[in-house]
């Protein structure tokens, strides 16, 4: 896989391949100032039959990753990706317990009772759905009365 082409998603050929690392292809790419950066193997396929690379990213997404030096970390192009790490826990109480700051809030009990309510049509407070007859012309969509 040396020497081929790498091409990502937005077909922007950013470089070639200069080696394979823990599970990662070191791509090199820059014609004056060349710098390296590496691309998981999860999101690279190889065309042998064209010698290319073909990557499931974008060309933004490459040139914003870490730089590959002496002191390279994987686990860092890997956390780049979204391959490694994971989100932190929410701050909650405890099972079905919230805090006042969590996005999510249920619906107070009495809203819940007043939707019930107006749908089976009992709602007390006049706000029951108005059901409309239908118009002469929905009967007869051809006769005197429609668009023709």
């Amino acid at each position: 896989m040396q020497g081929y082409e790498v091409v990502t998603s937005d077909d922007h050929k950013i470089g070639h391949v200069v080696d394979e690392r823990d599970d990662c292809v070191i791509v090199e790419h820059g014609h004056i100032f060349k710098a390296k950066h590496a691309i998981p193997k999860t999101f690279a396929h190889v065309d042998d039959v064209a010698g290319v690379v073909r990557a499931t990213i974008t060309k933004d997404v490459f040139t914003d990753g870490p730089k590959v030096t002496d002191d390279w970390d994987c686990n860092a192009v890997l956390e780049h990706y979204g391959l490694v790490g994971g989100l932190e826990h929410p701050d909650t109480e405890g099972y079905g317990e919230t805090l006042p700051t969590d996005p999510a809030e249920t619906a107070d009990d009495s809203d819940v009772a007043q939707r019930a309510a107006m749908r089976e049509g009992t709602a007390d407070d006049g706000s029951t759905p108005a059901v409309h007859e239908r118009s002469r012309s929905a009967l007869d969509p051809t006769g005197p009365i429609s668009n023709q």
